[in-house]
């Protein structure tokens, strides 16, 4: 946030410098304490601003009547991000685990998971030869993968465990930001001021001393901010001001991964399957058991996933300020324009994770003695992953508002400001109508056409070329204002206000249909053998997200959620009463009463669950047994709905009651049905010295 002044007819001029360097740096008390060196600190901020009249050299002298004032600044900032982590060793990273041992010491076996044997009721896997993976059984992808890997350069602890460090590992930090001021007096009535800005902020995470910067946890940040405004202010009468303002600001913003638009073939992946994935990228990896993966896995915050977006905001307001008597008027109306648009991105291949439960030797039960990620890594055979494919949203929403206020001064002792506020706030639209229009509850589901002896009603509603709001307009938004200032006595005054004012939302109306995950498999057999691998990850092909074509059989067999289309914009009460009394010594004393009340507030719920027929009051007799409810029966739609639970032979009875018995957990979101309620005391005591010191205390008291 920043003020900009204006220029004179004085040309003036600054240059500065703003330095810190942990040389010049006290240490903290916590780190005097623990005998610690203090952190390292790098931060320069350069910068000059000059304003004055603008001159060009035969050409126009602005003398008293147009300014400038043009702002540079600089940052440039290094900050430690000193990374402990436990990474594989180098005979690890050849199949050699014979040195292997737990964090207690104890030898730890590596398992084949293509050998089992059942004994006493137990699937016992066998142990590779001497601890070590014979290199016919490496994955070429799972070695490629882990050999990314930086070598440890500490000793660690017992297990494997800390013993890569790096540091300082600085984050650099660069930005720089350009701010500017023209204004120009038209004639003795009019007036104009344009204002433009522009900074740039680009943070360079560190790769963590991998050689391969793709596979590591860092990335790119960086967020800009480009705009301007222009203001005319016209002096139509001594007592009437017009005053209209028009803005806008570009924000473009990225976390981009080192390893988005990686050449995955590089690690083995096949082309067939390449060529099924829109947007490419390095897979990270999220290995268990206390050992470090690779990208998303340098601490809370870091992204598993490239993030571009941009945003384009207009802003058009005009305000007419009018005296009359003991009158003062203000009215006008503000319009905003804002464009969204959101990748992150298209989709992507996200993280796989590794476990120890391949490489273990009781198949289903895990032991400190067997079984390591890395192996599994090696072997090919992940735990568990996923495929995402997203859409690149376009959102446009619009904001209307109008104003009329009177500032009245009745008496010398009473003023009251009464005022009247109108204002619409759009649903959000996208530019190819991909949103969701609400769930039709009455509507009878395509699928009817296929089942017998079942009732199927409710289906997903999409927004279209003919309907392109998913929610529908609330347009009765009028928020009436008054205050008022008593002087009671000569040293005592009252005061109170009551508003009511709306809350911006900026609410979609869901994607759903417009995303599509691809699990990966890890085990048909209950986690016996695995399954698919890292040389064929998704047999099947990639889902592409179906988006509206299904129409109400959108989600058949899966859970989701969607948003009310008769929402209301939250709606909040405001109040206040307040007494002031001037004490001696220049002291002031305010008691006050201030609370809000805020309805239509949005909360979510969910609609398809078992009908309250089936339950039974507290110490009653259920309508139905919890174990028919519970219970196997035929399920009328076995075979109809691939890919779900709900496509086998038998469901639970209670399966089938549900209002919507097709689909999984139905939410309902932005339900305007939620309220607030806050209320306080409020004490403050105020004290004005000499010198123009002051101090105040305040205190609250909420119910």
């Amino acid at each position: 946030n920043a003020v900009l002044k204006g220029g004179t007819n004085t040309l003036h001029g600054s240059l500065y410098e703003f330095f810190r360097n942990d040389k010049l740096n006290a240490n903290s008390f916590a780190g005097n304490a623990a005998r610690n060196a203090r952190g390292v600190m790098r931060w320069n901020q350069p910068g000059f601003v000059i304003d004055g009249p603008v001159r060009i050299p035969k050409i126009y002298n602005g003398k008293d009547k147009t300014f400038f004032m043009f702002n540079m600044e600089w940052i440039r900032n290094a900050s430690p991000l000193p990374y402990t982590a436990s990474y594989p060793t180098a005979a690890e990273r050849t199949g050699d685990f014979s040195g292997l041992v737990n964090a207690s010491g104890t030898p730890v076996l590596i398992y084949d998971p293509s050998s089992y044997t059942l004994t006493n009721g137990q699937y016992i896997r066998q142990p590779f030869p001497n601890n070590k993976i014979p290199s016919t059984s490496i994955n070429k992808i799972g070695q490629a993968l882990i050999n990314d890997y930086p070598l440890p350069n500490l000793a660690g602890t017992l297990g494997g465990f800390n013993n890569y460090v790096v540091s300082p590992n600085s984050q650099q930090d660069k930005y720089h930001s350009i701010s500017s001021r023209v204004d120009h007096q038209i004639n003795t009535t009019n007036r104009l001021t344009m204002m433009g800005f522009s900074n740039v902020r680009h943070q360079l995470f560190p790769d963590y001393g991998w050689a391969n910067p793709a596979a590591s946890p860092g990335y790119l940040h960086f967020r800009n901010n480009h705009g301007g405004s222009i203001d005319w202010t016209n002096t139509l009468s001594p007592n009437t001001v017009l005053d209209v303002k028009y803005g806008f600001i570009f924000h473009p913003f990225q976390v981009g991964l080192y390893g988005d638009n990686y050449d995955i073939s590089k690690l083995g992946f096949t082309p067939q399957f390449i060529s099924q994935v829109s947007h490419v990228n390095y897979p990270g990896l999220n290995i268990s058991g206390g050992y470090t993966g690779t990208i998303g896995n340098a601490g809370t915050g870091t992204p598993t996933t490239s993030q571009y977006t941009t945003t384009l905001d207009h802003s058009l307001s005009g305000t007419v300020n009018k005296t009359i008597g003991k009158h003062s008027l203000k009215m006008g109306g503000e319009l905003y324009v804002m464009k969204a648009n959101n990748n992150t991105p298209v989709s992507s291949i996200n993280p796989f994770s590794f476990s120890a439960g391949f490489t273990q030797q009781n198949a289903l039960t895990s032991s400190a003695t067997a079984g390591n990620p890395f192996a599994s890594l090696l072997l090919g055979w992940p735990s568990g992953g996923q495929y995402s494919a997203t859409i690149a949203s376009a959102f446009q929403q619009i904001y209307e508002g109008f104003f009329v206020q009177d500032d009245w001064r009745v008496t010398p002792k009473l003023t009251l400001n009464l005022g009247l506020r109108w204002e619409y706030e759009s649903p959000m639209s996208e530019r190819y109508n991909r949103q969701n229009a609400g769930f039709d509850i009455n509507a009878t589901n395509p699928l009817q056409s296929q089942v017998t002896g079942l009732t199927l009603k409710g289906g997903l509603l999409f927004t279209s070329s003919s309907q392109r709001l998913p929610f529908k307009r609330d347009l009765n938004n009028f928020g009436p204002r008054v205050g008022a200032s008593y002087r009671l006595f000569k040293d005592t005054v009252l005061r109170g206000g009551f508003g009511t004012n709306y809350s911006v939302t900026f609410q979609t109306g869901g994607n759903t249909g417009f995303s599509a995950n691809t699990g990966y498999v890890t085990s048909n057999d209950a986690g016996l053998t695995p399954a698919n691998g890292l040389t064929t990850p998704f047999p099947g092909g990639i889902l592409a997200p179906t988006g509206s074509t299904l129409g109400l059989a959108t989600q058949l067999g899966q859970g989701f959620s969607f948003a009310d289309p008769n929402r209301t914009i939250p709606k909040v009460y405001n109040y206040s009463l307040a007494v002031q009394q001037q004490l001696p010594g220049h002291t002031l004393l305010e008691v006050a009463f201030a609370g809000n009340d805020a309805t239509q507030l949005s909360v979510s719920k969910a609609i398809n669950f078992l009908p309250r027929s089936y339950y039974a009051l507290p110490g009653g007799t259920p309508p139905v047994p919890s174990t028919t409810l519970v219970g196997q029966v035929p399920n009328p739609m076995a075979g109809k709905i691939p890919g779900s639970s709900l496509n086998n032979a038998t469901v639970a009875y209670q399966s089938l009651q549900i209002p919507f018995p097709e689909f999984g957990g139905v939410t309902e979101s932005t339900h305007p049905i939620g309220a607030s309620l806050y209320n306080s005391l409020q004490v403050s005591v105020e004290k004005r010295f000499a010198g123009g010191l002051q101090g105040d205390r305040k205190s609250t008291r909420l119910n």
